[in-house]
Parts: structure tokens; sequence; C-alpha cells
């Protein structure tokens, strides 16, 4: 009953603290559709396959995972057939994120390259991500002629400079 009850429903969000994770559980959760994870490093591919069922999950959060290599990401994403939602910090040696269509990224500002990115990102439809001027926003925006929608956060200008600087954009075209 315990199996059913708690690893063979539906879990919408499934974190797992790698730091404070001692033992793998005495059945897999089958139907887990977020997955997020955090600690330093990730723990191994073999030991997360034998908490959860991959094929399920459609999102990803990486971001409080301090280390994580390329290697590391593409293993698993491709593993993860139904995935298409990644939340991570950006990293400018991520190759071609082809099934992705949603990503969350922050950014290190010094280190991003719009052109890098736009390899990284052909694919992606929805764009959440920190910006560090109206430039900036500016560059990605034309760079992205696939994206649908954007979501832009900074700290230096409200709302209302977002809308401005688009509507002047439209003016431009």
């Amino acid at each position: 009953m315990e199996k059913y009850l708690f690893y063979e429903n539906k879990i919408d969000s499934l974190l797992i603290d790698i730091v404070r994770f001692i033992i793998s559980p005495i059945h897999r959760f089958t139907q887990v559709k977020s997955l997020i994870l955090c600690g330093s490093t990730l723990m191994s591919l073999d030991v997360l396959k034998t908490i959860m069922d991959f094929n399920q999950i459609e999102k990803f959060d990486f971001f409080l995972i301090e280390s994580l290599s390329t290697h590391e990401l593409n293993i698993l994403i491709k593993h993860c057939p139904r995935l298409n939602f990644l939340i991570m910090d950006y990293n400018s040696l991520f190759v071609r994120l082809s099934q992705i269509h949603t990503l969350r990224l922050d950014v290190d500002f010094l280190s991003l390259s719009i052109d890098n990115f736009w390899h990284t990102a052909q694919n992606v439809k929805t764009l959440e991500i920190s910006i560090n001027s109206k430039d900036m926003m500016l560059d990605i925006v034309d760079q992205f002629d696939d994206i649908d929608n954007f979501l832009f956060s900074c700290d230096e200008f409200s709302e209302d400079e977002y809308l401005e600087v688009f509507i002047d954009k439209l003016h431009f075209h």
C-alpha cells in the first residue's frame, strides 16, 4: 500500500538534497514530473536511476548544484526523453540543448557571450534570464528570432522601463 500511495502516484515536484541524502529508497518514484537537485556536486546517474524513473521527468532544476559539468548535464538530458524545461546557471561550455523548450538561467554577465549562448539555446521557445542592461536585453531579443516568450529580470530598471524599451524597438522595425 505504501508503495502505491507514495512511490507510484504522480509527484509534481521532488527535491533531493544530495548532502542530506543517505540511502536509496526501498521503491522507485515512477511518476516524478519535476526534479530539483541541490548540493555541491551531482550524484551519479546510477544512484539517481535507483531513486526515480527518468522517463517521466519534464522539468529539471539544477540551479542549486554548485558544480555541474557539461558531461554530467548531457548524460542526464539524454536519459530524460520528456525533458523540456531546464533551470540552471549559464555555462558557456554547454552544448546545444535541442530538446529544451523552456530555459531559465542565472547568468554571470562577464562570461555571457550572446553568440555562444545562441548556439546553446537555438530551440528554446521560452527564455527566462536575468540581465544587467537594456542593451543586453535588446541583444538577446535581436539574436533569438524564434523565441516566443521572454522573461527578463533586472534590478537596474522597472517594468515600465522594460516596456518603454520594447515600444521603442517596435518603432524601429
